[in-house]
């Protein structure tokens, strides 16, 4: 699963963007973000006031950068899936679900 290349830009710190109708199929362990800037990306399932289900911090301002985090439990089925930014500058290239 990914964003196959749409990047999304935070315009401010609790910036927060959805993706609707994930389908993680029988689980995923972990995820991979690809984004630059400094900061943390939480992931939020189902709605974006739940706790993070992972949080990723980056650190590269003029390259993307792939980072993976292992999902706090592993999450299986279909999810609503939200990218809460931590600050604002930060570019997020594409995500993936880790088996």
């Amino acid at each position: 699963m990914s964003t196959d290349g749409q990047i999304v830009a935070s315009g401010n710190k609790g910036s927060w963007t959805c993706v609707i109708g994930a389908d993680f199929g029988d689980g995923a362990s972990a995820i991979n973000i690809c984004a630059k800037g400094k900061g943390v990306i939480e992931v939020r399932l189902d709605n974006q006031l739940n706790d993070p289900s992972a949080d990723l911090r980056f650190d590269s301002d003029s390259e993307y950068t792939n980072v993976k985090v292992e999902f706090k439990d592993k999450v299986s089925g279909v999810h609503n899936i939200f990218f809460i930014f931590g600050e604002d500058n930060i570019s997020m290239d594409s995500w993936q679900a880790v088996k």
